[in-house]
């Protein structure tokens, strides 16, 4: 019995010290090593082709990758992101940069996880966590109607230009954020079902500015080009227009607090439906990172320590048992 024990907690300590350096990477970067870059691959479909990757960006403020937007290739059916890390948040204007014949009767939905069904559209804008791969998701077309998305600060002046798009009536399209170099979105992606009318389909999204901070960019475009060559934010927003230290003074202060404002993640999704109620937030998962096969790890090790538990308990009752069957015996045979 006593072997059996030592065996048994000879292999549980081994399993324990097995299991502590997984689960300690797992906790610091999110199961991978700290070193290890991710890829986006953009697939067009069968129903049209990526016209160019002008419309694909990466924030990559907080990691500072180094990431690399491909050109278009294999004839317009692929763009590949490589250089991604932990974190990055690519956006994907794919309204913008998928080409679909006018004689097809097909439109552009959105995208879709690659293995999704077409009908699922998930969020344009995404976290990268993992290598992965996305499709473009058609629809049939209907009672098409027109929809407008906006880019502003919290004043409501324009950072950008207006984009106009096209989806089917009771349609809920996902429209990801556009990025503007020191700006930070209130949500990551805005959705909103389509209206006949169509003053009713305006997709707002509203910006608060934050302190610049020093990273590297990609070779691909952070902040689309607008069609007179600029980058389509304000630039008076962002610059100092040298009329005194006391402005200057004034444009400091301001800019602190609006980064103090914008601190918060954005929020993942926003449905306009319904404001008051987004669909998810961002926030709580961008301090997780994936648990990877750590739940299964602690459960075996909670199963084994339970079990040498029994195994002790029932070799000390047997015990005991025996050294009062022998004090027995003894006494019997005194008394004899």
């Amino acid at each position: 019995m006593r072997k059996h024990i030592r065996l048994f907690g000879c292999l549980l300590l081994g399993f324990i010290i097995a299991v502590m350096p997984v689960c300690s990477v797992s906790a610091d970067v999110g199961g991978n090593d700290s070193g290890y870059t991710y890829t986006v691959t953009l697939y067009a479909g069968n129903q049209g082709t990526f016209s160019d990757s002008s419309a694909v960006q990466v924030d990559n403020r907080t990691s500072g990758s180094s990431y690399d937007i491909s050109r278009v290739e294999n004839d317009g059916a692929r763009i590949r992101i490589t250089g991604l890390e932990y974190g990055d948040i690519v956006t994907v204007d794919v309204q913008a940069c998928v080409d679909v014949t006018d004689s097809s009767k097909y439109y552009v939905k959105g995208i879709r996880e690659s293995g999704r069904d077409n009908n699922t559209v998930g969020s344009a804008a995404f976290k990268v966590e993992s290598d992965a791969e996305y499709v473009v998701a058609y629809a049939i077309k209907g009672d098409m109607v027109a929809y407008t998305v906006n880019y502003q600060d919290e004043n409501g002046n324009a950072l950008a230009e207006s984009n106009t798009y096209y989806g089917t009536v009771g349609d809920q399209p996902v429209i990801a954020f556009l990025y503007i170099e020191n700006y930070q979105p209130q949500a990551y992606n805005l959705t909103k079902t389509l209206s006949s009318n169509e003053a009713d389909n305006v997709f707002t999204f509203v910006y608060s500015q934050v302190e610049q901070k020093s990273s590297s960019s990609g070779s691909g475009s952070a902040a689309r080009l607008t069609d007179d060559g600029s980058d389509g934010a304000d630039s008076s927003a962002a610059s100092d227009d040298g009329e005194g230290d006391a402005e200057s003074e004034e444009d400091a202060d301001t800019t602190e607090t609006s980064g103090e404002e914008a601190d918060s993640e954005p929020e993942e999704l926003v449905n306009l439906d319904d404001e008051e109620t987004p669909l998810s937030d961002m926030s709580d998962s961008s301090a997780k990172r994936p648990a990877g096969m750590m739940p299964v790890f602690i459960a075996i090790a909670a199963v084994a320590a339970a079990a040498l538990i029994a195994l002790i308990v029932l070799m000390l009752t047997r015990r005991a048992r025996k050294a009062v069957n022998t004090s027995e015996t003894q006494s019997e045979n005194k008394e004899k």
